[in-house]
Parts: structure tokens; C-alpha cells; sequence
């Protein structure tokens, strides 16, 4: 692991010289289709492709408009530690009948790994519940990591695209200032592959990936970092049901 050259997904678009650029990367980006919104938070993008399915409990940072957290309770989020946001920031959600709700980010909780460090997984609570319109996601909670293996993923970027992966590995990664962290990964081959496929960017951390279960999001992981070779890009998403 310390010989690859890992690229953490975060970047502050507000800071002089960061790449402004579009998040994750689909192959066949159409913004038709793979867009959540025609303008966040006022217009919903009717032909996006995945809306049968509830993306409303995927919030945006007011206040950084690359950062992106996933409820999995009524009050209760969760989000990447190496870009975590503060207390105090406020999160616009867009509800089920396209009304925003905001609520403000009263604490932080950071999630152990087995040294006792802290890992690249927080959950956060808001000062507030949110509304029954704004969806709250369940945790897989499969028997053993191999049932995940091929799995295919709808996969969440920093300016609400959605693409696709499947999962292809698992590993504790650590690396980049990341206190080992349990991860799965996808991989998105440059050269071929369905048009849907797609790989993490910069600005993308803390977004989150998901299965469909019973006609239902389900969260799996949220995005870390990426590696890079000639022939593919590898996301790693912190593997969420690890930590349930």
C-alpha cells in the first residue's frame, strides 16, 4: 500500500489554486441522465435516470458546495473524517416533494478502528430531526464480506451525479494520513466498460455509494480515495457495514 500513490478525494473549491472541476467521473456522462439535479437545490432533473429511487437523504455542506452526507437515521448522518464538516455548518436536503429542509450539525462522533484510532468514518447528528419526506438509509448487514463481491453499486459525486461500480476487493487502507479504515473497492478499466461505470474525483470524499435492496437504497460506503495506473482508476469506499 505505501507504494501507490493514493489521491484523497477531498479538496476545498473556496481555497486559491484547487482544481474546479466536475466530481466523479462517468464514461458516458450525459447530464440527462445521470444528474440528480438541473440546478441543486431548486430544480430536480426529471430525467434522471435513477429516479425511482430515493436520493433525499443525500445533503449538502451550505457552506461547501463539494461536500455531500448520507442520513441513516431521522437526525443521524454519516461522513468522511478527512473532510469532515464543523458543528455549527448547516445541510440542505431536498425532500420527496421537492421541498429543501435544513438542519444544522450539533456533534460529531468519531468511529474507532481496532487500535483505537480513529478511522476515516464519522457520524454526525443534527440539531434537529429531519422531516418523514427526507429518506434515511438502512446498512446492509450480509453474513461475511464475499457476499459483496460483484455487487453493483449506484455510486454518488460532489455535484449530485450518479454513476455506477461494482465491488471488487476489501482491504484496511491506510494510507495518506488515514488511520487504517476498513474499505472495499471498485475499479473502473479506462479502456472498456458499460456507460455507466465510473470513478471517484477530487472533491468527491465523503459522498456516498449504495445497493438497491428490495427496490430501496441501502448505504454501503462513502468515498476515501482513489489510485491511479495507466489502464484504470481504483475507488476505495469506507466499507460502512464493517462498522455498523
Amino acid at each position: 500500500m505505501k507504494s501507490k500513490k493514493i489521491i484523497l478525494l477531498f479538496v476545498s473549491v473556496g481555497c486559491l489554486g484547487a482544481p474546479i472541476s466536475r466530481g466523479l467521473n462517468i464514461r458516458s456522462y450525459d447530464p440527462d441522465r445521470h444528474d440528480r439535479f438541473d440546478s441543486f437545490p431548486t430544480t430536480r432533473n426529471t430525467d434522471f435516470y435513477k429516479s425511482a429511487y430515493d436520493f433525499s437523504g443525500v445533503g449538502r455542506d451550505d457552506s461547501q458546495n463539494n461536500r455531500w452526507v448520507a442520513m441513516i437515521t431521522p437526525e443521524h448522518f454519516v461522513a468522511a473524517n478527512h473532510s469532515s464538516p464543523a458543528v455549527g455548518s448547516t445541510f440542505t436536503f431536498v425532500n420527496a416533494s421537492g421541498t429543501q429542509e435544513s438542519a444544522q450539525v450539533a456533534s460529531l462522533a468519531n468511529i474507532k478502528n481496532a487500535s483505537n484510532e480513529n478511522t476515516d468514518l464519522v457520524v454526525g447528528r443534527f440539531d434537529s430531526a429531519m422531516s418523514s419526506e427526507v429518506a434515511f438509509y438502512p446498512i446492509p448487514n450480509f453474513d461475511g464480506e464475499g457476499d459483496y463481491l460483484g455487487l453493483r453499486i449506484s455510486v454518488h459525486g460532489r455535484d449530485a451525479e450518479v454513476g455506477e461500480g461494482d465491488i471488487d476487493g476489501f482491504e484496511d487502507f491506510d494510507d495518506g494520513g488515514i488511520n487504517s479504515t476498513r474499505v472495499y473497492t471498485f475499479t473502473y478499466n479506462n479502456a472498456a466498460g458499460d456507460g455507466d461505470d465510473s470513478h471517484g474525483e477530487s472533491g468527491d470524499s465523503g459522498s456516498p455509494s449504495f445497493l438497491i435492496l428490495d427496490n430501496r437504497l441501502a448505504i454501503t460506503g462513502i468515498h476515501t480515495a482513489i489510485f491511479s495506473t495507466p489502464g484504470s482508476v481504483t475507488t476505495y469506499d469506507t466499507f460502512i457495514p464493517h462498522y455498523e
